[in-house]
Parts: C-alpha cells; structure tokens; sequence
C-alpha cells in the first residue's frame, strides 16, 4: 500500500477512495506539503476516474490564516476535484470547525458533502454508494 505519513497527516489510500487522517495545526509550509503528497497520490492513483475522500479532521487543530488562504485557493478547484463525486467528513460537533472546513471547499462544489462522527458510518456511506474500500 503507498500510504504517506507524517506528524501532521496520513494519506491511505483505497482502490477509489482517498483516507485523508487530519492532525494538529497547520501553517502554509504543511499545507503545501499536503497539496503536493495530494496530487502525487491523485496522479498515480484516480486520474482520470471517479472517487471519493474520506476526511477525518477529528484530531485537527485548525490552521493559521496563511494555510487557510492557501487551502481555498487551491481546494477543489483543480483538475483533481473534476472527478470528487463525494466527500465523507468525520469530525466532532465543533461548528468551527465545520466552518473552516466549509471555507476551504466552497469552491466549485460538484461533489456531494457529508459530516460524520464515527469511521464506521462514514465508511458504510461510501459503500452504499458503491466505493470499494479496498487497500491499493
């Protein structure tokens, strides 16, 4: 499996669907660093098909305003949002939370959103609609 890890974020990878585990804070610098294992992983694995990201901004720290304004210019408006049909979020009840993650993906929204608070449902919705959680 090519899965990236670092101290402020995993990437693992399914055969269609993207597992995205969000920690702590983050400034530009890491933002970038994600963007860039982002469309490395999107380029070798769901160019050019279908697929979905399951987001799990539980442990995440919000970021700083430089990270934020880097995050909206570039999130879900690029070649790799064109086939994002759904966006799994796993969070708790924090409304700020929601609404910085709101910011960051209120770009071209051609995908379908939905916040969960546990793995299981997250994934069980993805399933129904017909993703394969299978590692690649």
């Amino acid at each position: 499996m090519r899965k990236i890890q670092n101290n402020f974020y995993n990437l693992i990878p399914y055969i269609d669907v993207l597992h995205t585990e969000i920690f702590s804070s983050w400034d530009d610098r890491v933002a970038k660093e994600y963007h860039s294992d982002l469309m490395s992983l999107f380029s070798e694995l769901y160019s050019g098909k279908n697929w979905a990201m399951l987001a799990d901004c539980r442990e995440w720290g919000l970021n700083t305003p430089e990270a934020e304004k880097f995050m909206q210019g570039i999130s879900m408006n690029s070649e790799r949002s064109s086939a994002l049909t759904h966006l799994a979020i796993l969070t708790e009840k924090s409304e700020l939370k929601k609404w910085q993650i709101g910011r960051q993906i209120q770009g071209d929204r051609k995908f379908v959103t939905e916040f969960f608070d546990n793995t299981k449902d997250a994934k069980d919705w993805l399933a129904s609609l017909g993703y394969e959680l299978i590692p690649v």
